[in-house]
């Protein structure tokens, strides 16, 4: 496999930037809002960087590793990202991590039933390697259970997209952009999943790409709120 493929180049580069973003999210000041950003950020980067390990090794056991531990980070994103909402719109910590536990416990059930698949079956019913490209990849056929769990993280997508519109009307005027930007951008993976079954090519690590995406661009949202409160408070 070619390291220097220039479609390898873009998504390597492309996670490097992510996980700058998060890296820089965690400077002062340290609010539990963008402390929850970065590590939603942290977790798409690192997605990334698993997709690229994914389409250049071509062991099939390692592919599969690799694909379990993308999981872990899709699972989890959205639970971060809908406590980022909450703190968004009122800042109380406590709420907040109350909140992501409660949620978290069915997205940590899904990881383990994810890890011990081969124990059960109940996750997966055939899993095969493809070729994309130039590449390969693995192909996963989902049981209901695991299609079932599946729309979970979507699910908290959507609630997160809500809250975000929701607040934006609660919010003085000068922050209002912020809140419709950040929904926008949270919907694009949501979007990528409803329109890529859709194509009629297929792109390899598909998913990674407006997961990323995301990413840099909430991060530029934040960016935009922090720059508003600054002339706010002049």
């Amino acid at each position: 496999m070619n390291w220097i493929d220039p479609y390898l180049f873009f998504l390597t580069a492309l996670a490097l930037c992510v996980v700058f973003v998060s890296l820089a999210l965690l400077k002062p000041p340290r609010k539990l809002s963008r402390i929850l950003l970065a590590i939603a950020a942290g977790l798409c980067g690192i997605f990334m960087f698993l997709t690229v390990l994914e389409l250049v090794i071509d062991d099939f056991d390692w592919m599969l590793r690799l694909r379990n531990m993308q999981q872990i980070a899709i699972i989890l994103i959205s639970v971060f990202l809908l406590g980022y909402a909450r703190e968004l719109y009122h800042a109380a910590p406590a709420k907040t991590m109350k909140w992501i536990g409660i949620l978290g416990t069915v997205s940590i059930i899904d990881i383990l039933l994810v890890y011990t698949d081969p124990l059960h079956g109940l996750m997966r019913s055939d899993v095969a390697v493809v070729q994309v490209w130039n590449f390969t990849e693995i192909s996963i056929q989902s049981t209901a259970l695991n299609s079932f769990l599946g729309v979970y993280p979507f699910v908290l997508t959507l609630v997160t997209i809500f809250l975000l519109l929701r607040n934006m009307f609660d919010v003085p005027k000068q922050y209002r952009v912020v809140h419709w930007l950040s929904a926008c951008v949270v919907s694009l993976p949501v979007l990528a999943v409803i329109i890529t079954p859709m194509l009629t090519f297929e792109i390899p690590g598909k998913i990674a790409l407006p997961f990323s995406s995301m990413a840099l661009l909430l991060n530029y949202c934040e960016q935009q709120k922090r720059c508003k409160y600054r002339l706010a408070s002049v």
